[in-house]
């Protein structure tokens, strides 16, 4: 059997294919970009993520059966916040694990609420990389976005989510969002109703080692299409190089596959001077034969 690990990281996606014995059999990655559309923001295109993942995820399988494999695991970095509309379509760039913006938001959540009460429902307290403070920023400063959120998901849960249509997230990457009632493990009611977010806005926790799913058909089918594609296109090229490729016996005996011009204008003069020598040759032999019919008919007439 074998088995694929997926890092979505900050500058590239990584995947791992391995067997059974830990063997690992192939790596790949993906690059993709990053913005800074102010000093301290930091955001990525979700769309981004998946492109990229899918584009290696067909490179990984290239040549290999699919069907020996037997699990996907994820993995990647924290705190970032994805957000969705109710057609599940992405609302706005994803703000990083390393995006400053929040600063006023967590000067609310540890002063305001308090760092006291913070630990108490999160087992922390406010950073300006995690989800809360994040969440508070968009219905402060975007609340139109704000207002059309109907699922906030973790940079690789996004993944997830797209691979296999489980709205799913685990208790590490859920513990650093300041949303997680780390004691309890469960969303903390308390960090949802300072933020505004509905518990059905939120994933549904699993141990890190459960299984949340399967891969949709139409992502196995585009996987197996992809291999398809390949074959097709190794036939085609295969074709075309035997196509292009000349025999050099027929060169041989033409002589014009790779005559080069003043090869082919010396051959020409040749040609001309052959020509022009056989008709000498010919001119002379008539005035030859000329002559000795003349001296015939001379001699008949002294006879």
């Amino acid at each position: 059997m074998l088995y694929i690990g997926i890092d979505l990281g900050t500058s590239a996606v990584k995947l791992l294919l391995m067997d059974g014995a830990g063997q690992i059999k192939k790596i790949v990655s993906k690059e993709y970009p990053i913005y800074f559309p102010h000093p301290g923001w930091s955001e990525q295109k979700p769309e981004d993520w998946f492109a990229g993942t899918m584009d290696g995820l067909k490179e990984l399988l290239a040549g290999c059966e699919k069907e020996q494999v037997a699990g996907i695991s994820f993995g990647g970095q924290m705190h970032g916040l994805v957000i969705l509309d109710k057609n599940d379509q992405v609302i706005r760039p994803a703000l990083l694990w390393n995006d400053g913006r929040t600063w006023e938001e967590c000067d609310y959540l540890n002063n305001v609420i308090g760092k006291e009460k913070l630990s108490e429902y999160t087992a922390n307290i406010s950073f300006t990389g995690f989800t809360a403070p994040k969440i508070l920023w968009v219905r402060n400063k975007e609340p139109e976005n704000f207002a059309r959120i109907a699922k906030i998901m973790l940079p690789k849960d996004y993944i997830a989510y797209r691979l296999t249509g489980a709205h799913c997230t685990d208790v590490s990457d859920a513990s650093g969002m300041l949303l997680f009632d780390v004691r309890n493990r469960r969303w903390s009611k308390e960090m949802c109703e300072i933020c505004g977010v509905r518990p059905e806005q939120l994933a549904k926790i699993y141990e890190s080692y459960e299984s949340v799913g399967t891969v949709l058909p139409e992502i196995a089918d585009e996987l197996k299409s992809s291999e398809a594609s390949d074959e097709e296109t190794e036939e085609t090229e295969h074709d075309q190089e035997n196509s292009q490729k000349r025999d050099p016996n027929a060169e041989s005996e033409t002589g014009t596959s790779t005559e080069t011009p003043d090869e082919k204008q010396t051959s020409e003069d040749s040609a001309k001077m052959t020509e022009a020598k056989q008709q000498e040759t010919e001119d002379a032999k008539n005035s030859i034969e000329s002559s000795t019919q003349k001296d015939t008919d001379n001699g008949g007439g002294q006879n």
